[in-house]
């Protein structure tokens, strides 16, 4: 009850900033060791990536071709680029700046394609699913690869390969090198592999890293895999609330030097919890508090000066990590919290601060509004049009260009749909099958 009220409490706050300052800005609602509400896959950018906006404000292209994605994500110019099922390669994508990617639904996957993140910044990859990288093919050999770029946020993707093979057929799910700095990687999934997120690529590279590399994980699940989660070198790194399950090796590892604030994470069936010696001729500094260990060895050789994380965060409590984490990370998951807690507070009344012009197909006019980081603003319905359950309403970012008139509606996610402007949004492609229509324009799809 007391996480409900606090939550409930937190949309109200919410909700009446964003209509004081016109439902533009992307706020980052989170308080500093708070204990009393856990924290959910909606819940705003934190950590050292917050500031990452993605491709907010700009163009919006869907593809489901791997030449389309390549030259969708092209350049600098803010963009939203969709993914729709399954695209397939042995390439690295280049992404420029400003760009977001994002998944459509549970099943968008790229299999055997690199995110190259390279000499860019501000960037969002959201709700994919990526396996399959080969190091020996004409890929990075991970599966996202962000080197000298800054501002990215990692949310909410379903990252892995296999262990059939031996620990170098694959390299990372995730790295990140070369002074990258200011990043994110949040409520993913990231398993069945040997190297999994390595943070600085090499020993001899400290004139380049050092004051760099600053780098935020939290609430990700990291099972059925062998090391780095992650493995940390010069850098900065605030790690916090992930479940690790299954780990061969070591889980957290900091060397040469790097500063590692660990807390609240939970340990299941791991060898190696928390080391900062080994593999490479200097050791890491770490400080750890909350932790569960499982019964893990711990090899602390050296704490570390970075005791306290320079931004606002939840810290759930050590007892809620398995159930939040393993309930809302990985793809899908994500869109249909959001969607469901929007329809949780029309439920509970709580659907004043905005007034949607369009009726829906049950004569309601009410709907209470937020920002996303991908430029997009989410207007929620009640729950029953078309019968279809949780239904948000999407617009862009300036809702005064569309007149309001007949929307169709997006599967989003399973047994979740979004209706969309169909007057004039030209970069939105909708090629769903109508099965019912309704008197007030809108119409229910498969």
């Amino acid at each position: 009850m007391r996480r409900i009220l606090s939550r409930k409490l937190f949309w109200v706050v919410m909700i009446t900033l964003l209509v004081l300052v016109g439902g533009g800005l992307a706020l980052v609602p989170v308080f500093l060791g708070t204990h009393t509400a856990a924290a959910a896959p909606v819940d705003q950018l934190v950590g050292y990536g917050a500031g990452t906006t993605g491709g907010a404000g700009g163009s919006v292209t869907t593809v489901s071709t791997l030449s389309a994605l390549q030259n969708a994500v092209k350049g600098s110019s803010p963009k939203i680029v969709y993914v729709s099922g399954t695209i397939t390669g042995d390439t690295d994508v280049d992404v420029g700046s400003n760009t977001s990617i994002i998944g459509v639904g549970s099943t968008a996957s790229l299999v055997g394609i690199s995110l190259s993140i390279k000499d860019v910044s501000n960037v969002i990859i959201r709700n994919l699913s990526i396996s399959f990288v080969r190091a020996d093919g004409n890929t990075s050999g991970d599966a996202i690869h962000i080197e000298h770029s800054q501002y990215i946020w990692v949310d909410h993707n379903n990252l892995f390969s296999d262990m059939d093979h031996g620990k170098d057929y694959y390299d990372g799910l995730i790295d990140i090198t070369h002074a990258a700095d200011y990043i994110t990687v949040s409520w993913n999934r990231l398993h069945d592999h040997y190297k999994v997120s390595l943070v600085g690529h090499s020993d001899s590279n400290a004139a380049e890293d050092t004051g760099h590399l600053h780098v935020t994980y939290h609430h990700n699940w990291f099972y059925n895999v062998n090391s780095r989660l992650p493995s940390l070198r010069f850098g900065t790194g605030h790690i916090y609330n992930n479940y690790y399950q299954n780990v061969d090796d070591s889980a957290i590892h900091s060397r040469m030097g790097a500063q590692v604030l660990v807390e609240n994470n939970v340990f299941r069936n791991v060898d190696v919890a928390l080391t900062t010696t080994g593999d490479s001729p200097q050791d890491g500094f770490t400080n750890a508090r909350g932790n569960d260990y499982g019964g893990a060895t711990v090899d602390i050789t050296q704490v570390g000066t970075f005791t306290t994380a320079p931004y606002n965060y939840t810290l759930d409590p050590v007892s809620d990590v398995i159930n939040e984490v393993t309930t809302y990370s990985g793809v899908g998951v994500g869109e249909r919290q959001r969607l469901q807690r929007r329809c949780d507070a029309n439920a509970d009344s709580e659907r004043d601060a905005h007034t949607n012009p369009d009726a829906d197909a049950n004569g309601s006019s009410n709907a209470h509004t937020d920002a996303d980081p991908d430029g997009l603003r989410w207007y929620s319905l009640p729950c029953q049009l078309c019968g279809d359950g949780p239904v948000a309403r999407r617009l862009h970012s300036q809702p005064d260009n569309h007149q309001h008139g007949h929307d169709s509606l997006e599967r989003l996610a399973a047994d979740l749909y979004l209706p969309v402007w169909a007057d004039g949004d030209p970069g939105v492609e909708r090629n769903l099958q109508p099965v019912g229509q309704h008197g007030d324009g809108n119409q229910c799809l498969l």
